[in-house]
Order: structure tokens, then C-alpha cells, then sequence
């Protein structure tokens, strides 16, 4: 409005100025409140940037994602500097290869003739023996031991009598438990899958082996191993302090759950569909622990009360540095 319209309201009397004043105190409400609900929006929107920009830059150094979710991230070490210089610290356990008092072959090697005159050195007695020690594999090759059963019958009864065959035994061919102890190693421990367990079993040792052999191998591993579970259960249940952790695995392409409980000696590994306290108890291990279990604040574990708990340090220093990169404080 411009200074000639408002002194034209003016000249038109006292109801004109109240009507022009209503209207402007009308449209003063109204910008008012339309300020406070965009500044309400502006502060949400604000808040939620803030969030999305926290969760796109946290990373297994500053929370508690896994180092899988890090992709192509450059990580910071939560490492500090030190003073010592790069490689073995003075005084620490070496480990050079040694010497051995009773090696397995000894290859002697003599001088036949002089290089000095040419004069035949077949009856001289050495002066001195230096050594040398390779370490090294056999060829490796499998070694078929065939098992026979005779059959006798009694001369004085004519009873047919067998002789009884070792009890792991059972079949016209099979591979015997050294094989399957390595084969079942190589898979379950260092993670070689079976298409190139299979590869392996023929470039190393000739011998063609199917995937399903494979399988029941690791089937009968499972069953003799019970007993071995069982003894590491009751370690850990009888230790002071015990490790509680958890990461996902995928079984037939399904999502599982790899529950870890270890002590300073023992490691116990259960996979189970669920995470939290159903797979904890199919476990068994922490609902009948008595001790100290340290953990990661996972909070199905605070369920149980009959055990202390201590939280683990490395989780809160990734917390602590969360608040470094995220809230700017020290």
C-alpha cells in the first residue's frame, strides 16, 4: 500500500482506518502462522537430513555395522601411533626354522676325488660334517590298504566262521577317516568350497570324489564330533568369563543367525534361524551360565541375570567415535 492510499483512507474516517487495520492484523495472523508451521517443517526436515547423512556415513570403525557394510569406504584405524620402528621388536620370540636331531632321510654327500691333486678320496675319513635340513612333503598320493576276510569252517563242528572286518569298514570301496579328516578341514575350517575341494582332491591327490561324497563325509564328522561338543560346552560352562557374539550367515540361500561363545581355550559354534532369545536358548550355553559374560549390549543377552556382564570396550571406542564425526564433539 503506498503513502497516497493510506492517506486517502485516512480522509475517509475512523471506520475506514479500523477496517484497513483489521485486514492488516488478518494477514499478520495468517503469515504467522504459516511461518511457524514451515519453520516446524524446515527444523523436521532438518533433523531427518541429519540422520540420513549419519547413517550414510557410518561404518565399522564408528558404530556397530559390520565391516561387510563398509563397501568401498576408506576406514580409519582406531590404531594409535606408537614410537617403535617397523618389524620385530627387540626381545620378541623369533620363529626361524630349526634344526631337528632325527631327521627322517640323510643324504651324505662325500668328495670321490682331490680337486686340489685329483687323488682318490674313497677311503679318507671326513675331517668335519656340515648339515642342512630341507622341509618338505612326501609325494603325495593315496595308499589303498585292502581288507580281507577269510572264511574257515571248523574241522570238528563244520561251523562257516568269518573273520570280522575293522568297524569303519564297511563298504567294497571307500575312503578312509585321513582323507576325510583333511577333506573335512579343508571345507569347514579354510572354507574351500566342494566344486574346488573336488579340483583339489584331484590335482593333489588323483582321485576323482563327488559332491555328495563330500556331504556324507561332513555328516559323519557332525556325528562323531558329538562328544567333542559336549566336552566344550561344559568348559565353557565351568570357565570364568565367556565371549558372547553373533553374525548373520546364509544357509540354502536363507538368512541365519552364527552364535559364537568362547573362552581364552574354547570356541562353541551353533547357527540357528533366529537371532535373539529363541537361538539363545536352543544353545543352552549362556541360560545355565553362572560367571561373567562379556558382549556387545546385544539386548537379548540382558534377559539373563543369573551371570554378570561386562560390555565390550572396542564397541564403546567405535561409539565414541561416532560422536567425534557426528556431533562434532571430543
Amino acid at each position: 500500500m503506498s503513502e497516497s492510499e493510506i492517506i486517502k483512507v485516512y480522509h475517509e474516517g475512523i471506520q475506514s482506518v479500523i477496517t484497513l487495520v483489521q485486514g492488516l492484523s488478518t494477514q499478520i495472523s495468517d503469515l504467522s502462522q504459516t511461518i511457524e508451521k514451515q519453520n516446524k517443517i524446515i527444523s523436521d526436515l532438518d533433523a531427518r537430513l541429519k540422520k540420513l547423512e549419519k547413517q550414510s556415513n557410518k561404518t565399522s570403525q564408528n558404530s556397530s555395522l559390520p565391516p561387510s557394510t563398509d563397501g568401498f569406504k576408506k576406514t580409519k584405524s582406531l590404531r594409535q601411533p606408537s614410537n617403535k620402528k617397523p618389524g620385530g621388536q627387540v626381545g620378541h620370540q623369533g620363529s626361524t626354522l630349526k634344526m631337528i636331531k632325527d631327521p627322517d632321510h640323510v643324504v651324505t654327500h662325500h668328495p670321490k676325488i682331490c680337486r686340489g691333486c685329483g687323488c682318490c678320496l674313497e677311503n679318507v675319513e671326513p675331517q668335519k660334517t656340515i648339515r642342512r635340513q630341507v622341509f618338505d612333503l612326501p609325494r603325495l598320493r593315496l595308499q589303498v590298504t585292502e581288507h580281507q576276510s577269510q572264511i574257515k569252517v571248523c574241522p570238528n563242528c563244520h561251523f562257516k566262521n568269518e573273520g570280522l572286518f575293522p568297524k569303519h569298514v564297511t563298504q567294497p570301496t571307500q575312503y578312509g577317516p585321513h582323507l576325510t579328516s583333511v577333506l573335512t578341514y579343508f571345507s569347514h575350517y579354510q572354507l574351500i568350497p566342494f566344486n574346488r575341494l573336488k579340483q583339489l582332491t584331484q590335482d593333489i591327490f588323483k582321485a576323482t570324489i563327488s559332491q555328495g561324497t563330500l556331504v556324507n563325509m561332513t555328516k559323519r564328522c557332525d556325528e562323531l564330533l558329538e562328544t567333542t561338543e559336549a566336552s566344550i560346552k561344559e568348559n565353557l560352562l565351568a570357565s570364568n568369563h565367556l565371549h558372547l557374539d553373533e553374525t548373520g550367515c546364509y544357509v540354502n540361500g536363507k538368512r541365519h543367525w552364527l552364535h559364537v561363545t568362547s573362552n581364552q581355550k574354547f570356541t562353541h559354534y551353533f547357527v540357528h534361524e533366529k537371532r535373539g532369545s529363541q537361538a539363545i536358548e536352543a544353545n543352552g550355553i549362556l541360560p545355565s551360565f553362572k560367571g561373567t559374560v562379556i558382549h556387545d549390549h546385544w539386548t537379548p543377552y540382558f534377559k539373563y541375570d543369573d551371570c554378570t556382564h561386562a560390555l565390550c570396550n572396542v564397541h564403546h571406542l567405535r561409539e565414541f567415535k561416532g560422536i567425534i564425526d557426528f556431533e562434532n564433539q571430543q
